[in-house]
């Protein structure tokens, strides 16, 4: 993205069970060196409170619906707390384009399967931004930062559970378990891919209710979420 783009904001989520978040800054000294200063920052989100929200305030519902299958759809209402700050970070600092770093690879988490990763960018086009995957049919990545002089170990997506460069979830090695061993080999890949669907779409308007509701809390932020909406001369988003 920073070949891409002249100024890059790269966001750390932090969550109740996930440690280690740290571990994100481990190659911002090798980005300052190929980069320079003034290409990026580094920010830390918390989304607790909106993964709270997400994933908790309906879960006595949720496990009659999904049963014991939420061991691995609480991934995906990570990620739905993890874009719902995002849309409201990119409203507050007038940003239109993220991305992310999913891969087909790794298609046994909701969020990266093809048909949700389509309705979560239908979302982004919904506030009038994109979310681009630069990543997502690209095979041996490690690989790939490491010939970019990125990154000093080639092996990096061979890590399981405890990594050098990225935060170590409770409910992630849970999720890749029984999605694994249990999930698929017992209903199969469709009926997986089918329950990330139906839980995406349960929890879609949880997120729209999030950014609204903190664009009332805070000041001017009615004007400037119609502002971000208002559509140009021509019809489309701004």
């Amino acid at each position: 993205m920073l070949d891409r783009y002249d100024y890059v904001h790269l966001l750390t989520y932090r969550r109740t069970h996930l440690w280690f978040t740290q571990n994100s800054e481990v190659h911002v000294p090798l980005l300052l060196e190929k980069y320079g200063d003034g290409r990026f920052r580094h920010v830390y989100l918390d989304c607790s409170k909106v993964f709270h929200r997400i994933f908790y305030a309906r879960l006595e519902e949720d496990v009659k619906e999904f049963g014991t299958h939420l061991a691995l759809l609480v991934c995906l209402g990570c990620k739905l707390a993890m874009h719902a700050c995002t849309i409201v970070y990119n409203i507050e600092n007038r940003i239109r384009t993220s991305a992310v770093g999913s891969r087909l690879e790794s298609k046994l988490y909701p969020a990266q399967m093809r048909p949700v990763k389509e309705r979560i960018e239908q979302m982004y086009r919904d506030y009038g931004m994109d979310i681009v995957s630069p990543v997502y049919d690209a095979v041996d990545t490690d690989e790939i930062i490491y010939a970019k002089g990125l990154t000093r170990k080639k092996d990096l997506k061979r890590q399981f559970l405890f990594y050098d460069t990225q935060p170590t979830c409770f409910y992630g090695g849970v999720a890749y378990v029984y999605s694994r061993c249990f999930y698929a080999p017992l209903f199969g890949d469709e009926a997986r891919e089918e329950d990330s669907i139906r839980y995406f779409e349960a929890k879609r308007g949880v997120v729209d209710e999030i950014v609204r509701d903190h664009f009332a809390s805070v000041e001017d932020g009615g004007k400037l979420l119609a502002q971000w909406r208002a559509p140009s001369p021509g019809g489309t988003v701004a």
